[in-house]
């Protein structure tokens, strides 16, 4: 687990946490996240540290990681979700097990699943360019396969 979702799970840091988070942290829950943590840029930890202090996001982030959870997935949680999906997922992901592609692809029936070899928690940061593709591909399936109800006579 990382240091920030650690800090956000102890008593007294996690208040601290809702009033104050060094750049530093995020730097570092970031580097967490990512398999390969040379890809993180200033800008990227300046982003994530500002969005981090819009008013409520600090709370937000300390009530999730503090969330009880039963198993790590369980198929009554997305029972009835019958929504196209797109599930993109890294290999190498060490805050969410890649497990949970496996789950969604078994028991989500409209589940597009991708995983990225050589990718952390954060696909969209990791590999921008492939994970944009396969998004854009995905909509441009999904549009096709979609059907225009037929005008009435």
């Amino acid at each position: 687990m990382y240091l920030g979702a650690t800090i956000a799970q102890t008593p007294v840091l996690n208040s601290i946490m809702t009033m104050i988070t060094p750049r530093d942290l995020v730097r570092s829950s970031l580097e967490d996240a990512v398999a390969d943590p040379s890809g993180i840029t200033e800008e990227t930890v300046d982003r994530y540290w500002e969005l981090l202090r819009y008013p409520g996001n600090r709370q937000a982030a300390v009530d999730r990681a503090n969330t009880p959870r039963g198993g790590p997935f369980a198929p009554e949680d997305v029972a009835g979700l019958t929504m196209p999906s797109l599930v993109m997922w890294g290999a190498l992901d060490q805050v969410t097990p890649p497990s949970g592609a496996e789950f969604y692809a078994e028991h989500l029936p409209n589940d597009t699943a991708i995983t990225y070899d050589a990718v952390g928690h954060v696909p969209m940061e990791e590999a921008p360019e492939t994970s944009v593709s396969d998004f854009e591909k995905w909509l441009l399936n999904l549009a096709e396969t979609i059907q225009e109800p037929e005008a009435a006579e």
